[in-house]
């Protein structure tokens, strides 16, 4: 915050700058952190079982990864409101719909 203060910025960058660093700040906490760590494991568990179901060429592990993935997307924005929950759904959500798309075009080999 202090090197905000110092910074060249103009008056707008500057109250931007601390909005968001007093956003970030604020969704951090205990409860948030331990809620979103529980989301994360029921989230991993579910694309880890996804991920060896389609490894033995089973098309519903395929199902499971997208429940897991949509989970995980969901649960950040859920529990982190505003610029936190966006960011922390935006990256999960870019790298899940990236397997999602590369696990379905390789489903039609699956039974």
């Amino acid at each position: 915050m202090d090197d905000i203060e110092d910074s060249e910025m103009s008056d707008s960058q500057k109250e931007l700058m601390e909005g968001m660093m007093e956003g970030v700040s604020s969704s951090m906490t205990e409860t948030n952190i331990k809620k979103s760590s529980l989301v994360a494991i029921i989230s991993c568990l579910l694309t880890l079982g996804g991920a060896f179901l389609m490894w033995n060429l089973k098309k519903n592990g395929f199902y499971l990864y997208i429940l897991g993935t949509i989970i995980s997307v969901v649960g950040m924005i859920v529990i982190f409101d505003g610029i936190v929950g966006a960011a922390a759904a935006g990256f999960t959500g870019f790298v899940g719909v990236l397997f999602i798309v590369l696990y379905g075009v390789n489903t039609k080999h699956m039974a």
